[in-house]
């Protein structure tokens, strides 16, 4: 046996007893000896789940040759995504002897006795190689192989790769192929494993990507109505995700709409049917609420309902859109001033600039009035005053931006704003009408992301390095004194890892009396935070407080499999109030801390991997499916790669006929050439890093042509290289009809109301002119432009001025129209003016001005003059007729103009109420002047 042994030198690894003539002592050396190698290679895995599949494979093949005194062998596996096999891992010896031209460890077809293995699942164990009935020979230039044996690896029935084996210096026995098999067991479970992880981490980018392209919030909630997710769109109203998870969402809805919501929800729920679309208002965090549209599907676990998930498209704008169908200029004042996001209108020369109370606010000041003479290039940093000018050429050449900018806000601070902007013309002359949004909170949010990305980017093999880069993350994000993890062992409490740890720190302690054991035996698994130490109990009991003059704290528990190992804790030397986004920060790298500890001790298990992965495939593809807006993803070439369900039932075509195919080349682009070449330029300048936006014109099934706000934006991954390009299209093809009806309506009234002979005006509650007619300009020589924002003590002698403000006042108080007849001098002549004064309301009935149609009655009123002057009272019967009949001419116009305003109000309009009250009057008007007319009419008229 020795001189057995000096043959084969280093290539023989273990001593092989002869066949047949193995003892008892000599199995059981052997079964130690094999679960020894089997537990390192667990051991070895489980220490490093980042170990790659190379790796493994060389460790698994490495301990079965040394097990099986084998002088070759290899290991692979079969690729999920080609079925092919690859031969990741040969012995040195096979590579470097084979002399096949074209050698490769890619494999399409299996062939001979391996391929044999693959086929059929199961293993071969063979001592004359060559003469076995399996086997197709060996390819010329290959090793000679005379002894094989190889073992399928194979978990839940599904092929999972191979371990094959050859030429030992003895025969391959039973007790062989049973070591093979325990290897090839654990190098299945290891390879399925290592593809779930793979298909995991791409399926959450992919789907991560295509929710954050999203303009609608997605949200879950569970079976009790509290919300377990919450897209980051939610912080367009003001909330952070954080905010929202764990809340009821019936605390976000209006009380109105409370009942309604909760009904759906347990219909749904007790049912198992999908909840038909809800419309509702939603409360923002400032307590203002937003109209919304909300889609929702079930998430369905053991047959039964285990959670909704909810898509809420935002309508305001579409529900504003349909109210200014029905209003008048007043109303779009009043949502101007109302607005949520800051508004501003200025002209494109800079000469002039409108803004509203919300911009006005977040830039420090109580009301737009405060900054009536500030101009936007004042508020903007040097940066963006730099970018200024390329932008507004981009508009003015077309084009809507939406981009972000700093501002310095009125204390001297700066903050970030998203803006979105576009060119619009306002009775012919053009402007720049821009959206402003206060991002700081996203902002701190991203900063606090970043950071926690770049701690989990620096993640490697090693558990106790990376539990050093959560503490050091810990420490820079919220910026405490010091940052500790403390881990729990018998009665010790040890310190593992520590930033900026002080000098004297106890790093192993008495646990009694720390405030971290609290932590650690806390029944709530929530974080806990103390403020004022010094004069709580835990200054007697906790000696490191008072040692180092520690006066708050914040600690979260590490947990491992349910139960709680550790504490991760902050603590401060000063007072410290942290914020609900600071306490998840601290949570998420507490769960990471916890993940670095098990891994530190055993593996994850596969099972809870492939569960997570199909947990989160069901959520994220229901929430795809079911937004509002057409979604997908692109390849950086614009080749298809994702569809959602809306985009194909919208055009009528299925996965088949657009995956895979170029964007540009598919149904939605179809019936345009101009369309097609726009979506190239478009495709071109995404991949290159820029967002695009432009309305385009899509097909739908039906054959109609639909208007929809296309936008393509990049997402890049970690290297900051782009990989997908996401395509979101929204509608707009109902708003664009209601504003061309809200043009033609406009200009109808306009032109109305320019060319009445009658003199007509708007007031506002503070007396000034709103706006007036060309005819009551032109009666004080001036412009209507000149006219309005002046008021009555601007135009009118004071007497005459306190009389027309008592009349408004009047009708004011009232509610009611109110006649007015009276003389007044203007410009050195003396005019006598019929006038009705009607209050003018808004939707909800609350008067917000008033409207004003004045007669100019100076030339009636001299003919009646004369004729009394003349003709005496012998003439006073038909003075009495004339002016009879001129006043119902006054009344026939009063009334004509009544009827066009009720012709131009819905019937459920608050303003209808008040015409009909004009018409009434006209009619009582009426009859008097009837009277009057008889009295002036001839004897022979009369009979």
């Amino acid at each position: 046996m020795k001189k057995e042994i000096k043959k084969r030198g280093p290539a023989a690894p273990r001593r092989r007893s002869a066949p047949g003539k193995t003892g008892a002592s000599d199995d059981a050396a052997f079964e130690r000896e094999l679960d020894k190698a089997f537990n390192s290679l667990e051991d070895d895995y489980l220490a490093s789940a980042a170990l790659s599949i190379e790796d493994i494979s060389g460790k698994v093949l490495l301990a079965a040759k040394r097990l099986t005194g084998s002088s070759f062998g290899f290991a692979g596996y079969i690729d999920p995504a080609t079925g092919w096999f690859i031969a990741v891992t040969h012995t040195r010896e096979i590579w470097d002897k084979c002399r096949i031209a074209g050698k490769t460890i890619v494999f399409r077809e299996f062939k001979g006795l391996w391929g044999w293995v693959l086929k059929n699942k199961k293993p071969i164990l063979t001592n004359k190689a060559s003469s076995d009935s399996r086997s197709c020979g060996t390819p010329k230039g290959h090793i000679k192989i005379d002894k094989f044996l190889a073992v399928p690896a194979v978990f839940n029935r599904k092929l999972a790769g191979m371990v094959a084996l050859a030429n030992p210096s003895g025969d391959y026995t039973k007790r062989d192929l049973a070591a093979a098999e325990k290897f090839a067991r654990i190098y299945a479970i290891i390879l399925q494993r290592k593809f779930s992880e793979d298909a995991l981490r791409e399926s959450e980018e992919k789907h991560r990507a295509i929710i954050n392209a999203s303009r609608d919030i997605i949200y879950t909630v569970n079976a009790e109505g509290v919300i377990t997710y919450m897209s980051r769109q939610a912080e367009n109203y003001g909330y952070s995700p954080a905010d929202l998870v764990g809340r009821h969402v019936l605390e976000f809805a209006h009380p109105g709409d409370k009942a309604m919501l909760a009904q759906a929800l347990s219909g749904a729920l007790e049912t198992g049917r999908t909840m038909p679309l809800l419309s509702y208002r939603v409360r923002k965090k400032d307590g203002s609420y937003f109209y919304a549209e909300q889609k929702s599907g079930l998430i369905m676990k053991g047959g039964r309902p285990r959670m909704i998930s909810c898509i809420i498209r935002d309508v305001t704008d579409r529900r504003a859109m349909e109210d200014a169908l029905k209003n008048s200029e007043a109303k779009y004042r009043a949502l101007f001033d109302r607005a949520g996001d800051g508004i501003f209108i200025m002209a494109t020369d800079g000469s002039s600039s409108v803004f509203n109370d919300a911009f006005a606010k977040m830039h420090g000041y109580a009301n737009a009035g405060e900054m009536a003479c500030l101009n936007l290039k004042e508020l903007d940093t040097p940066q963006t005053a730099k970018l200024g000018p390329e932008r507004l050429r981009r508009m003015l050449a077309g084009e809507s931006l939406t981009f972000e900018v700093e501002h310095y806000h009125r204390d001297g601070h700066v903050f970030p704003l998203s803006v979105s902007c576009r060119v619009v013309k306002f009775e012919g002359r053009i402007y720049f009408l821009g959206f402003h949004r206060d991002i700081s909170a996203q902002k701190k949010v991203e900063s606090a992301l970043s950071r926690l990305t770049s701690c989990f980017l620096k993640f490697g093999p090693e558990p106790e390095e990376n539990i050093d880069h959560i503490t050091r993350t810990a420490g820079e994000i919220l910026g405490s004194s010091c940052v500790l993890y403390n881990r729990l062992e018998g009665d010790l409490l040890c310190t593992i890892s520590g930033w900026q740890a002080p000098p004297g720190l106890d790093l192993r302690g008495k646990a009694k009396g720390h405030i971290c054991m609290d932590v650690i035996s806390g029944a709530k698994h929530k974080p806990l935070v103390v403020r004022d130490l010094q004069n709580s109990p835990y200054a007697e009991s906790d000696p490191n407080i008072k040692k180092f003059g520690l006066k708050t704290y914040i600690g979260c528990p590490v947990t491992v499999e349910g139960r709680t190992v550790g504490s991760l804790c902050a603590a401060f030397q000063a007072d410290k109030a942290p914020s609900p986004e600071e306490l998840k920060v601290m949570s998420l790298l507490a769960k990471a801390l916890g993940i670095e500890e098990q891994r530190s001790r055993a593996g994850t298990a596969l099972k809870a991997t492939e569960e997570t992965l199909h947990e989160s495939d069901r959520k994220i593809r229901a929430l795809f499916d079911q937004t509002f807006q057409f979604i997908g993803m692109l390849d950086p070439d614009g080749t298809v790669l994702e569809a959602n369900r809306t985009a194909m039932q919208f055009a009528g075509i299925k996965e088949s006929d657009c995956i895979g195919r170029p964007f540009w080349d598919t149904a939605w682009w179809a019936h345009s050439a101009e369309m097609r070449d726009k979506l190239r330029k478009a495709v071109k300048k995404a991949a290159q890093g820029e967002a695009v936006r432009f309305e385009a014109t899509h097909p739908a099934a039906d054959g109609s042509i639909h208007h929809v706000d296309f936008s393509l934006k990049p997402v890049r991954d970690a290297a900051g290289a782009i990989i997908y390009l996401i395509p979101e299209g929204r509608d707009i093809t109902e708003q664009k009809k209601m504003e061309t009806a809200l043009k033609q309506n406009e200009e109808t009234l306009r032109n109305i109301f320019d060319t009445a002979p009658d003199m007509i005006f708007f007031k506002g509650l503070d007396g000034r002119y709103i706006k007036v007619n060309k005819a009551c300009a032109a009666v004080f020589q001036m412009t209507p432009e000149e006219f309005e924002g002046r008021s009555d003590g601007d135009i009118f002698p004071p007497k005459d001025a306190e009389r027309l403000i008592a009349s408004d006042r009047e009708v004011v108080r009232t509610g009611r129209t109110l006649t007015i007849d009276d003389n007044r001098v203007i410009s050195g002549k003396e005019y006598y003016f019929s006038t009705v004064k009607s209050p003018l309301k808004d939707l909800a009935g609350k008067t917000i001005g008033i409207l004003g149609i004045v007669r100019d009655v100076t030339e009636q009123k001299r003919t009646e003059e004369e004729l009394i002057n003349t003709r005496a009272a012998a003439k006073a019967g038909k003075i009495t007729g004339d002016a009879a009949h001129d006043f119902n001419n006054i009344l026939t116009t009063i009334n004509g103009y009544a009827a066009i305003m009720l012709e131009s109000v819905s019937d459920k309009s608050p303003l209808k109420v008040e015409i009909l009250e004009i018409v009434k009057a006209v009619r009582k008007a009426t009859s008097v002047t009837e009277k009057l007319q008889l009295y002036g009419a001839k004897p022979e008229d009369k009979k």
